[in-house]
């Protein structure tokens, strides 16, 4: 009487999805067909060894460790992105508002800034008033600065020329005194003599008259040339730095 042969089950194909590594080789061993036994011969068990199980609940595990692991990243990505997104919402807005606020002071400023404005334009246009006010008496200084230079040889040789006349008049008196001149001798000395004092005294007083004058216009210089010449250096950059 001949032992059947009994076919290997088949492998779960449940198992060999979720662990495909760890069954292949066991499925081939397997699916391999037995060889036939002789008639009346005694059945022999097949040898061949068999590579270590792994367990697959150890597999599945792993797998969802991992899962959960990444499930918790995702989560906590999500979170941040929510924070970051609210942080980014609350920062936009407040660039709005400081925004707002800046053209709010901006059109509360216009009035200022444009009073400022003219303000700064009136006090130029005084200060240029005055700069070619100072300018102008300097240049009438130097003017009579230059007629005095020119007025003093002029005055020097008057002097000197009524001065050496002095001596010829004394003279013309002494010799009509010694010979008793008439009356009209006598007046025209007294006529000369008058003259020759007027014109003294004249020449005098326009002296002195021009030495104060003359003093005046070089204290009037001393004490006005510190300020003048940066004003008169200045007084090009002025425009052009009120228009930049």
């Amino acid at each position: 009487m001949s032992t059947p042969v009994v076919p290997a089950p088949a492998p779960s194909c449940l198992l060999v999805w979720l662990l495909p590594e760890a069954f292949t080789s066991i499925s081939r061993l397997l699916l391999a067909p037995l060889p036939s036994l002789p008639r009346g011969g005694h059945a022999t068990v097949s040898t061949r060894p068999i590579p270590h199980w792994i367990s697959p609940t150890c597999a599945l595990r792993c797998t969802l460790q991992r899962t959960i692991y990444q499930t918790e990243a995702s989560r906590e990505l999500g979170q941040d992105h929510e924070v970051l997104r609210r942080k980014f919402l609350a920062t936009r807005r407040r660039a709005e508002d400081m925004n707002q606020q800046l053209a709010d002071a901006a059109n509360a400023a216009s009035p200022y800034l444009l009073f400022c404005q003219h303000k700064f334009d009136v006090e130029l246009a005084d200060c240029l008033n005055a700069l070619q006010k100072r300018m102008d008496n300097s240049r009438e200084l130097e003017a009579c600065c230059l007629r005095y230079h020119d007025l003093e040889p002029r005055y020097d040789e008057t002097v000197s020329e009524f001065q050496s006349r002095v001596p010829t008049l004394e003279a013309q008196l002494v010799a009509a005194s010694s010979s008793g001149g008439d009356k009209a001798a006598q007046a025209e000395i007294d006529r000369l003599e008058a003259v020759i004092e007027r014109k003294t005294r004249h020449f005098r007083a326009l002296r002195e008259a021009y030495e104060r004058r003359l003093k005046v216009a070089y204290k009037m210089i001393d004490a006005h040339s510190p300020g003048l010449t940066p004003c008169i250096k200045t007084s090009g950059n002025i425009p052009s730095a009120f228009a930049r």
